[in-house]
């Protein structure tokens, strides 16, 4: 799942030739939960783009399946009672995991 967004940022920080390319991972503690971070500067999501980004089989690649994102948001919500969300930011993108600590041991109940 991460490694899918990463992916998906150094595609955008290739195709658009960014100077001073970035992508963070930041991971700490929100109350109960685990949050991780991963923020890019490859210039964003266009609007049109950004409420489609999590359906099934949307892509803006020319030879890309669609099915990272859509995969990541249902393996996350639905199979780890997590969140997934994505926002533009300042020449770039931030999505967002929570996750609520514990959730190992719910998945194995």
């Amino acid at each position: 799942m991460i490694l899918n967004m990463i992916h998906n940022a150094m595609m955008a920080i290739v195709a658009r030739s960014v100077q001073n390319a970035k992508i963070e991972i930041i991971i700490k503690r929100a109350k109960n939960n685990l949050q991780i971070e991963i923020v890019d500067n490859g210039g964003g999501i266009s609007k049109e783009d950004m409420p489609k980004i999590f359906n099934p089989y949307f892509t803006t690649k020319d030879k890309g399946s669609g099915i990272g994102l859509y995969m990541s948001k249902v393996i996350i919500e639905s199979h780890m009672n997590g969140l997934l969300a994505v926002k533009n930011i300042k020449d770039g993108v931030k999505f967002t995991i929570m996750l609520k600590k514990g959730y190992e041991d719910a998945s194995n109940s």
